[in-house]
């Protein structure tokens, strides 16, 4: 769930699904999109948590439409591991 955040937006799981489908874990109610500041271009920045090895990563986000692109960085930004979500 995506909402403001001061001037940036914040992400906390609300939901979560594996194979089977719709389960209840342990990480809902959690922050994973950490202050991403928008550019105005529909490009942010800022922080992700990733729940599999509970370390925070240099964030960058990118909105197109209906389509959100995450990506959790190290190395300065320069290796990053993305997602594709769909609203």
């Amino acid at each position: 769930k995506m909402v403001p955040c001061g001037n940036a937006v914040c992400g906390t799981i609300d939901r979560t699904f594996n194979s089977s489908g719709e389960y209840k874990s342990e990480n809902i109610g959690k922050q994973l999109v950490r202050s991403m500041v928008p550019d105005g271009k529909g490009n942010y920045a800022g922080r992700v948590w990733r729940p599999s090895n509970n370390k925070v990563y240099i964030g960058k986000m990118t909105v197109n439409g209906d389509r959100l692109k995450l990506s959790g960085c190290i190395a300065g930004g320069l290796l990053c591991s993305k997602q594709t979500w769909a609203r």
